[in-house]
């Protein structure tokens, strides 16, 4: 009958506006410039580099939510020690010296 949502076997379904997002650890959500880390995965140290150097701090999350740490950054580049990080994946962001959001994105961190 017209009007009926229950899928049929042997149909079709129409898909419209998917979006697939993949980590790479590389420009990241960019904002303000470029952002590259590295490497990702990481095991005893990761690297950020800014193009720009209006990013002032970067907050570190768990994948739950959890706060990690928050750093200052003293210039275009940062190296965080994630040696006492478990291993998993966690969520950066970065905010500018006017405290907006410049960049966010995801690490993974292994042993």
């Amino acid at each position: 009958s017209s009007g009926d949502n229950n899928p049929k076997v042997n149909s079709e379904l129409l898909i419209d506006d998917i979006f697939l997002g993949f980590s790479t650890g590389i420009d990241e959500n960019n904002r303000d410039g470029q952002i590259t880390i590295f490497p990702n995965p990481a095991s005893n140290e990761l690297n950020f580099s800014f193009a720009s150097d209006k990013a002032e701090k970067i907050t570190i999350t768990s994948s739950t939510g959890q706060h990690i740490d928050t750093f200052l950054i003293g210039n275009k580049t940062f190296k965080m020690n994630t040696e006492k990080l478990s291993a998993g994946i966690y969520v950066f962001t970065i905010k500018g010296t006017d405290g907006n959001i410049l960049n966010t994105g995801r690490f993974t961190v292994t042993h």
